[in-house]
């Protein structure tokens, strides 16, 4: 993805981290505002689904998907929330 964005002559960096550890993904906002200075488009990638059919499922991986794919989101949007308003009110 990364190299379809820059032939496209857009600035891009791959960064990896579990989504659904908070200070992880503190850490992956802090890299791309360090890098890029502010954020104007994340492509958020993270999920998780399984192979089975609902009836099948255990409650370890209706824990596991709804952790990656609800919190994982909540606390990435949360989290560069927070940093784009530190942004915005540094002297």
């Amino acid at each position: 993805m990364t190299n379809s964005l820059s032939e496209g002559g857009a600035s891009a960096i791959p960064i990896e981290c579990d989504v659904t550890i908070k200070d992880q993904v503190a850490s992956m906002i802090s890299g791309m505002v360090a890098h890029f200075g502010r954020i104007d488009l994340v492509g958020y990638c993270a999920s998780v689904i399984a192979a089975k059919k609902v009836a099948d499922l255990t409650e370890e991986d209706g824990d596991s998907i709804m952790t990656t794919n609800a919190k994982g989101t909540f606390l990435f949007e949360r989290t560069r929330q927070i940093s784009k308003c530190q942004l915005l009110h540094q002297p």
